[in-house]
C-alpha cells in the first residue's frame, strides 16, 4: 500500500481524537509517562511523517510500559419480597484495560491502518464482509442495525433456533503463536517484517505499571502534563521494580494481548479469521445465519440442526485454544402458534426473549434489554442523589439544583446519551415497544428530581426544628411574647 495513502488514512483517523474548533483533545486525555501530543501542529505532524517513513525507526523503537487499570461494572439481581420490587448486588464484572503512552498509541494506530487494509481485502475475498461486525465501519451501521438484521432473519425464517455463544476471557487467551501466524499470512510474508515483529512483541511480551500504584504515589494536579517526571520514572518506578510483565510465576505467558490499545481490537478479529471462514462455510451449507461481534457469536439455524451447530462452534473454538462460557450459551427456539403468531421459547431461563447486542426479541416485538434499562435507572438515581448532595451539602451556595445537567445526561435534552440511543433504536426498528420503554422520560426525570429535593428539604427542616428545640430557642421566644 502506498505510503501517502496510508498517511492520509492515518491522519483522518487520528484527527477524530481532536476537537479543532475548541482546540482540545476529545480522546486519549489520560496522563501517561510521556506528554500528550497535538497532531494538528505542523512540526509534530512532520516528526511523525519522518518517523513512519523509515520502518527501521519502528523496528528499533522502545515502547513505554502500559498503564493497567480496572473498569468495574456493578451487577444487580432483581427479586420480589412482600409484593415489593427489590434488588441485591451480585459479583461485579471487572475488565482490565491497558493504556499505551501517547506516542506509542500513535504507532499502534499507524499499524492498525496498514493491517486493516489487508484484513478488509481478506474479508472481501472470503465473502465475510457482513459476518464480522465488531470494530469495523460497515456502511455507517451500528449495533441497532445489526440486531435488526438478526431479528428480521428470524421473522423471515419463522421456525428456527437462535444460539448465542460467549468466549471466556477472550483477549486474555489469544495464542501468540497463532496470532503471529495470522499476522504474517495477512501481509503475505512467511515471517513478520522487523517493524511488525517489534509491534507484535510489544503486545505479547508487554510490560505494565498498575494504575492503582500510580494514583497512590503521584499527584495528578491540573498543571501536570504527565504521570511522573523522568527522574521519578527512573528512581521510583524502574528502580523500585514496579514494572510488571505479562508472566505467571516468573514465566512469560504464551497467551493474551492487552485490551485497550488502538490495535488490539483489529488483532482480535485477525486472530479469528480461520474460525470465521469455517463457520461461514458451515452456515452456508446448512442454510444458517452467522455473525460474530468480537467474542459474541450468533447462529440462527433450522431447529433440527441446532445441536450440530453447538458441536461445530465448540470444536472450532477448541482449535484456537479458547473456551466457551457454557453458562452464557443462550438458546431460543422460534415456532408458529395455531393463530399464525411467531413465538419464542427457551429451554432454560425465566425470559423467553432472544437477546442480542443489547436488544431482546420475542418473535413479534423488539425491546431494549431489561438489564440496560435497569442500569440506566440506577445511574439516574445515583446522579440525582449526587446533584442534591451538591445543592444541599455543607459547601452549597443557595441550594441551587443543576437540573439541566441531569436532563442533558439522562433525557433527550442531551445530544448523545442512552435515551437518544433508545429513541434512535425505536425509529430504526420501527418499534412501539421500545418507544414505550422511555415514554414520558423528561417528565419522569423532572418529577424524580423534585420528589427527592422535597424529601431533602423536609429532612433539613426537621433537623433545624430539632436543633432549635434542643437549644431552647422556641421556649425563649415564647417568654418574649
Amino acid at each position: 500500500m502506498d505510503f501517502d495513502l496510508i498517511w492520509e488514512k492515518w491522519l483522518e483517523k487520528e484527527y477524530k481524537c481532536y476537537d479543532l474548533k475548541n482546540n482540545r483533545s476529545v480522546k486519549r486525555q489520560y496522563l501517561h509517562f510521556d506528554r500528550k501530543l497535538w497532531l494538528p501542529n505542523e512540526k509534530v505532524k512532520l516528526k511523525f511523517k519522518n518517523f513512519f517513513s523509515n520502518p527501521d525507526n519502528i523496528a528499533k523503537h522502545s515502547f513505554f510500559p502500559l498503564i493497567k487499570g480496572k473498569l468495574i461494572f456493578p451487577k444487580y439481581e432483581y427479586y420480589k419480597s412482600n409484593k415489593k420490587n427489590l434488588r441485591r448486588y451480585k459479583e461485579p464484572k471487572i475488565r482490565e484495560i491497558c493504556y499505551a503512552s501517547h506516542f506509542d498509541s500513535s504507532i499502534y494506530s499507524w499499524y492498525s491502518v496498514i493491517l486493516e487494509e489487508a484484513y478488509e481485502e481478506k474479508l472481501k475475498a472470503e465473502k465475510l464482509i457482513k459476518n464480522v461486525i465488531a470494530y469495523r465501519s460497515i456502511d455507517k451501521k451500528s449495533n441497532i442495525h445489526f440486531a435488526q438484521e438478526a431479528f428480521e432473519y428470524v421473522e423471515q425464517k419463522r421456525e428456527c433456533t437462535a444460539i448465542a455463544f460467549d468466549v471466556k476471557q477472550f483477549f486474555d487467551n489469544i495464542s501468540h503463536v497463532k496470532l503471529k501466524e495470522r499476522w504474517s499470512n495477512i501481509l503475505g510474508y512467511p515471517t513478520l517484517p522487523r517493524d511488525h515483529y517489534n509491534i507484535f512483541k510489544s503486545l505479547t511480551k508487554y510490560s505494565f505499571v498498575s494504575k492503582e500504584f500510580l494514583d497512590e504515589n503521584f499527584s495528578r494536579g491540573v498543571n501536570r502534563d504527565r504521570v511522573c517526571t523522568v527522574d521519578e520514572f527512573k528512581n521510583v518506578i524502574r528502580k523500585g521494580k514496579k514494572i510488571c510483565r505479562n508472566e505467571t510465576d516468573g514465566k512469560l505467558n504464551e497467551k493474551g494481548i492487552p485490551q485497550g490499545s488502538p490495535i488490539s481490537a483489529l488483532l482480535s478479529n485477525l486472530f479469528m479469521i480461520n474460525f470465521d471462514i469455517e463457520l461461514k462455510k458451515f452456515s452456508d451449507d446448512n442454510d444458517a445465519f452467522y455473525r460474530r461481534y468480537s467474542d459474541d457469536i450468533l447462529i440462527i439455524c433450522p431447529t433440527g440442526d441446532y445441536r450440530n451447530f453447538i458441536s461445530k462452534v465448540a470444536e472450532e473454538v477448541c482449535k484456537l485454544d479458547l473456551e466457551l462460557h457454557e453458562g452464557k450459551t443462550d438458546i431460543t427456539h422460534f415456532c408458529v402458534s395455531f393463530d399464525n403468531k411467531l413465538l419464542a421459547h427457551k429451554p432454560v431461563g425465566k425470559s423467553n426473549r432472544m437477546q442480542y447486542l443489547g436488544f431482546e426479541f420475542d418473535g413479534n416485538n423488539t425491546y431494549v434489554r431489561s438489564s440496560s434499562m435497569s442500569r440506566y435507572h440506577s445511574r439516574l438515581h445515583a446522579n440525582v442523589r449526587e446533584t442534591l448532595k451538591r445543592a444541599y451539602g455543607k459547601r452549597s451556595k443557595g441550594n441551587v439544583i443543576f437540573k439541566r445537567r441531569v436532563l442533558r445526561r439522562y433525557s433527550d435534552h442531551g445530544k448523545r446519551n442512552f435515551i437518544t440511543y433508545v429513541k434512535r433504536s425505536a425509529k430504526i426498528h420501527e418499534s412501539k415497544t421500545v418507544s414505550r420503554q422511555i415514554k414520558n422520560n423528561v417528565s419522569f426525570v423532572k418529577s424524580l428530581i423534585n420528589k427527592k429535593a422535597q424529601k431533602k428539604e423536609d429532612l433539613m427542616k426537621r433537623k433545624d426544628k430539632v436543633f432549635t428545640s434542643f437549644l431552647g430557642i422556641d421556649s425563649f421566644e415564647n417568654t418574649l411574647d
